[in-house]
Parts: structure tokens; sequence; C-alpha cells
């Protein structure tokens, strides 16, 4: 909100105050939907590495031998 230059109190718009109210509200938005893309990468990236593990099991097998 807005403050009032001589005083305390806030000024009073009901134009500004949705304004915020909606500024706020997406910025919510901005961050869940910034976590759920995160996550689903997050996801998307395991799910991969596990079927390449499976569909190759002979270079698996190599690269974890190499490792030891």
């Amino acid at each position: 909100m807005i403050k009032h230059r001589y005083g305390d109190r806030y000024l009073h718009n009901e134009a500004l105050e949705i304004g915020f109210r909606r500024l706020d509200l997406s910025e919510d938005l901005l961050l869940i939907g910034i976590f759920l893309q995160g996550m689903l990468y997050l996801f998307y990236y395991s799910t991969c590495k596990n079927n390449l593990k499976t569909q190759n099991p002979i270079n698996h097998r190599l690269e974890s031998s190499a490792k030891v």
C-alpha cells in the first residue's frame, strides 16, 4: 500500500488495493510454478536416467566397474 505524505494513515484507493492484491497473487503463483517446474525436472531426469540404465545394462556395468 501507499502511505499518505502527511501522517501514518494509508491512502485508501480501491483501484490500488485491488492491483496490489493481484500482484501478490501473481507472485505466489509464479513461485508455485517455479517450484513445480523444478520438481518435474527432477522427476523427469531421474526417470530418464533409470530408463537408460535398464536399456543399456552392459554400458551401465562398464561404467560401474570403471568407478571402482
